[in-house]
């Protein structure tokens, strides 16, 4: 067993920077888009676009590797669903 350089360990572990931004902007614009459908309440152009600069911002300073980058989106979608879907009363009120 060898032992790993900063660079090496920067490499495996993620970096902050660009595709940090990137993938936190599509998992918070996709948050949003879930968050709306899930509550039954329309998504504007306006919000998406405050919550993916908000996203993008904290992306840029998270730690992020490509794989976790690919699979933000989708979570970030689901998520949001299930959250308004929650906000409006969950399973109870189903069909109501």
């Amino acid at each position: 067993m060898r032992d790993l350089t900063l660079a090496e360990i920067e490499m495996i572990s993620g970096a902050v920077g660009p595709l940090g931004a990137v993938a936190g902007a599509a998992a918070a614009g996709a948050a949003y888009v879930g968050t709306q459908a899930g509550s039954g309440a329309p998504a504007t152009w306006t919000g998406a676009g405050k919550a993916m600069v908000v996203g993008a911002g904290i992306g840029f300073f998270t730690p992020t590797t490509t794989a976790q980058a690919a699979g933000t989106a989708m979570l970030g979608f689901y998520g949001g669903l299930t959250t308004g879907y929650l906000s409006r009363g969950g399973i109870g009120t189903a069909g109501a």
